[in-house]
């Protein structure tokens, strides 16, 4: 009977259409957070804090977006309205319960991930009954409490088990994986949640509708979430290029210092790795050992730019 509830609100009170482009912003939002969060686990410090807050705004903004563009495609079948202070603090909401719930999973670790995850879903659900409750209409709106508690429950199953597999998994797998599963997470809460509901019409109640058509909005809302997500993507392409840089200019100084150290030691310095390739000699090694510079350009022992035995007979000299 519940489920009815969940299906039959889904087929008949929702535009379509409205429901596609919610589910392509939920999506979008979905990979584009777990994506920020990869930078996540690598940086430190200052920056580690920075990519949080942009994991957060990502996934906040887009679980956000994706509620208001799918109520914006149900059609209670009586004018709405929405209280626009309650509204923007269900996005306040979502973006801090995402960013503790991403905070918590990328201490890594026993089950951190899980209860980061579990946060984030629940995040979702705060929001999404917080934005319900910005939502005006003509009568008295009332709850079904077992639908209420199974939006939550199925949220944060989704949510943990999305954060889980991406601290389990690797690469390209671990990323739409994860994303795959936030966005479960979200479309089903929010449609669990919206057969939860029912509408007693109060006609001493007068709602005036927006001017604007539903449509419209939604397109708005979702044109700028979506800028929003590339904002944050584009943030993180910077702050690793930067980062990427800066690696690599403190490698070639210490590059430069090993060189100086190497080429003024008074002790001959070589060393090969497992495979018995030559990985570093000095000039004072080729001076002390009668080996030609050019030799000891060659980076295998067994490669003929000198024997083994050679080498061998220099060393016992």
């Amino acid at each position: 009977m519940l489920v009815y509830r969940v299906v039959t609100c889904l087929a008949t009170q929702h535009d379509y259409r409205l429901v596609m482009l919610a589910a392509f912003v939920c999506a979008i939002a979905a990979v584009a957070s777990f994506k920020i969060y990869s930078h996540v686990l690598a940086s430190h410090g200052f920056q580690r804090s920075a990519l949080l807050t942009l994991t957060g705004v990502s996934s906040g903004a887009g679980i956000w977006a994706t509620h208001f563009v799918a109520m914006l495609a149900y059609g209670p079948g009586m004018p709405t309205a929405y209280d626009p202070i309650v509204t923007t603090a269900s996005l306040v909401i979502a973006v801090v319960a995402t960013t503790v719930g991403f905070s918590i999973s990328s201490a890594g670790g026993g089950s951190r991930p899980a209860v980061g995850g579990i946060v984030v879903g629940v995040g979702i659900g705060l929001m999404h009954y917080i934005g319900m409750g910005a939502v005006i209409v003509p009568g008295t709106v009332v709850w079904e409490p077992a639908l209420v508690a199974a939006s939550f429950a199925i949220g944060a199953a989704f949510a943990g088990t999305a954060t889980i597999t991406y601290h389990r998994r690797k690469g390209q797998v671990a990323l739409w994986m994860a994303a795959g599963l936030l966005t479960l997470a979200i479309c089903s809460l929010h449609f669990t949640a919206m057969g939860a509901v029912t509408i007693l019409p109060d006609p001493t109640i007068l709602v005036q509708s927006s001017r604007l058509d539903n449509s419209v909005m939604a397109l708005a809302v979702a044109g700028a979430t979506l800028l929003v997500l590339l904002s944050a993507i584009t943030s993180t392409a910077l702050m690793e290029s930067q980062t990427r840089r800066l690696r690599e200019d403190e490698l070639r100084i210490q590059n430069v210092r090993f060189n100086t150290a190497l080429a003024n030691m008074g002790a001959g310095l070589c060393m090969f790795d497992s495979d018995e390739r030559l990985v570093v000699a000095n000039d004072r090694y080729a001076v002390m050992y009668g080996l030609a510079g050019s030799k000891l350009k060659c980076n295998t022992l067994r490669s003929g730019c000198w024997d083994g035995n050679e080498l061998q007979s220099s060393v016992g000299a």
